[in-house]
């Protein structure tokens, strides 16, 4: 999912919700997880790797801590429930190292490999990843793919009738009226008449606010 400013964060934890059946009684509410990727972001944060810690003795030793993926996969053995891993800004962190040896077993679910410190390790099928990006980032272009190939790609784009939509609701004023959509309409007409680049085009949620005006404007 990606465009800056479509609501693909929330389009993202809408099927989150919907895979775990979030919209039923009795579920578990740790079903869905969110993680926002950035440069610093690593391997030893996504899947696992060695932190410091004081032992009895005052002394620093190293042990094994589970990262966000094995901690996931944990709770699936643990009571069956799937899980769904929402990865916000996907392409803003080093994704072959964050990844390491899932690159695999994305593909090949049930498939047991050894990670750095782990031995017989695999993807559960109930695991689900669902990640969002800017295309406005032109770091996507360099996104490894192998990667890309992993993942199916959907386009959320600047919508017009998206916007109309959420002004139709009572709870929603807009005081604008139909100037509003003229003015969306045009601006983005224009930026692409400027840029010739599709991804540069200013995104709906921008002007979804539940009382919009023009000094809100």
């Amino acid at each position: 999912l990606f465009r800056s400013g479509t609501g693909k964060t929330h389009v993202a934890l809408a099927l989150a919700r919907y895979l775990t059946g979030q919209n039923k009684n009795g579920l578990k509410n740790d079903q869905v997880q969110i993680v926002q990727f950035h440069p610093s972001y690593g391997y030893e944060e996504f899947v696992e790797g060695l932190r410091p810690k004081t032992n009895s003795h005052g002394q620093i030793e190293f042990s094994v801590v589970a990262g966000v993926i094995r901690n996931l996969v944990a709770k699936i053995e643990s009571d069956g429930l799937p899980r769904v891993l929402v990865i916000d800004e996907l392409n803003r962190a080093n994704i072959p190292r964050v990844f390491g040896e899932l690159m695999l077993l994305l593909e090949y679910r049930e498939m047991s490999i050894s990670l750095a410190h782990t031995r017989e390790f695999k993807l559960p099928s109930n695991l689900y990843i669902i990640g969002t990006l800017n295309s406005s980032d032109k770091s996507i272009q360099s996104m490894d793919l192998a990667l890309r190939r992993r993942f199916d790609f959907f386009e959320i784009s600047p919508s017009e009738a998206i916007l109309r939509k959420f002004y139709q609701s009572v709870e929603n004023q807009n005081y604008l009226g139909e100037v509003l959509f003229d003015g969306f309409r045009n601006l983005n007409l224009d930026l692409l008449n400027l840029l010739s680049d599709r991804h540069l085009l200013i995104g709906h949620t921008y002007f979804m606010s539940k009382i919009l005006n023009r000094q809100k404007l």
